[in-house]
């Protein structure tokens, strides 16, 4: 793959984290890391003395080939006027970047919440009763498009005389029956009511005790078995 040659050099403006990168994508490692500046380096550049500063890292890639990282520590090097000249790899570069990110992501958070604002979720679970709007009809704010009746709402009312309440106490279970239900329904009383109906002719007497009526309401074991009406 590299006929001819022995190593390739890259130049970062972080060494550290193009260290991590190589290693975590490609297993390539380990590391050895030196700086190296005027105390332990002699360096040219055109011919002349050069006196700057950097980092390098080594690692061995094969028998014979390596990679070598380098990061300038100063900008008098070589390695600096690359960097700056085509930004790539530098601090300014990756704020710039970075800075992007954080207003792309604003961006989508808002485009998230203006879409979450315009999707309606009943509060409960249940059977629609009755729709107000229509899909394309226009609705003022704070009104309701559709009813909807929790299980748990809905109830059975039926009426007992006078001489059968006594019978009757709050959590009594009782059967169920009605046209085409399903068998062997069952509900249980939750309200017994204290005042008496009437059934007409409206005529109190006592003679007419057994128009006396009393409402009780009970929730059903099996609402999903019933249906509104």
């Amino acid at each position: 793959m590299f006929t001819g040659a022995n190593h390739i050099c890259i130049v970062t403006a972080d060494l550290d984290r193009a260290v991590r990168c190589w290693w975590d994508r490609y297993r390539v490692g380990p590391w050895q890391v030196f700086t190296y500046d005027r105390s332990n380096m002699e360096a040219t550049i055109d011919g002349e003395p050069a006196d700057f500063q950097m980092r390098v890292a080594l690692a061995q890639l094969g028998a014979a080939f390596r990679i070598e990282i380098i990061q300038p520590l100063d900008d008098l090097s070589l390695y600096a006027a690359s960097l700056s000249k085509t930004g790539a790899g530098t601090q300014a570069t990756l704020d710039s970047a970075v800075s992007a990110l954080r207003v792309a992501e604003a961006c989508v958070a808002t485009s998230e919440t203006r879409v979450a604002r315009r999707q309606g979720f009943a509060p409960v679970a249940g059977t629609i009763q009755q729709i107000y709007f229509r899909e394309g009809e226009t609705v003022a704010a704070q009104r309701p498009v559709l009813s909807i009746l929790p299980p748990g709402n809905m109830k059975i009312r039926f009426f007992v005389p006078e001489s059968e309440l006594p019978k009757l106490a709050i959590g009594d279970e009782v059967r169920v029956t009605c046209d085409n239900c399903a068998p062997d329904l069952t509900a249980k009383i939750y309200f017994i009511a204290t005042p008496a109906e009437y059934t007409p002719p409206v005529i109190y007497s006592l003679d007419e005790r057994h128009r006396l009526v009393y409402l009780i309401r009970a929730r059903p074991l099996r609402p999903d078995a019933l249906r509104v009406g």
